[in-house]
């Protein structure tokens, strides 16, 4: 699983991505529980999630090359995607100044888009989600330039790794600021879905 936080404003854009990919192999039942220990929270160092993975006869495929966020010109983009024998479904956040287009994809089609203006969106799951909004409460002021947004996403993907495993200690971070309206960041978003899908 993943984590990836995406702030849009009147000033541009900044999202984060952790690096890290888990591939869990073996019996169907044992591998939903192993995920369900690791997504709740209750697994909180690599070593635990070796050893339980050890108990249920799992075995895991653990990465930390992953790409999650990318810069698309003027806009940035991040995705975590959910892979399963049958089919690929995959979540995307696209975000420029003041407008971001949550996209969800079954394979190459887009099942729901979902539009909004300046805020911020966390993708991740149960466990990761909490911590990372309760990080960004403490430390989030009103009045807040982009380069410090940077910051503090830097500081919460820093702590959410210390406490769970399905999330890599490194991560990639990209801020875009370029001026913009609403209408021509709305234009420049849908454009810019249309040719990446």
């Amino acid at each position: 699983m993943s984590l990836i936080i995406c702030y849009t404003g009147i000033n541009g854009s900044v999202i984060v991505g952790d690096k890290r990919r888990i591939g869990f192999f073996g019996n169907e039942k044992k591998r939903e529980l192993l995920e369900e220990e690791l997504y709740s929270g209750s697994i909180k160092t690599q070593e635990t999630l070796l050893k339980r993975a050890g108990e249920l006869g799992i075995t895991l495929k653990i990465t930390d090359e992953a790409e999650k966020v990318r810069a698309i010109g003027e806009v940035v983009m991040g995705e975590v995607s959910f892979k399963s024998p049958q089919e690929t479904k995959r979540k995307r956040i696209y975000a420029t100044t003041g407008s971001f287009s949550k996209v969800e994809l079954l394979g190459s089609t887009v099942k729901k888009i979902e539009n909004g203006d300046n805020s911020i969106v966390v993708f991740g799951n149960k466990f990761t989600k909490e911590t990372a909004n309760k990080i960004l409460k403490k430390h989030w002021k009103k009045k807040t330039t982009l380069k410090e947004v940077g910051e503090i996403f830097k500081l919460v993907m820093e702590e959410v790794a210390r406490k769970t495993p399905s999330v890599s200690q490194e991560y990639n971070l990209i801020i875009k600021h370029p001026s913009l309206d609403n209408k021509q960041s709305r234009e420049l978003l849908r454009t810019t879905i249309i040719q990446d899908v």
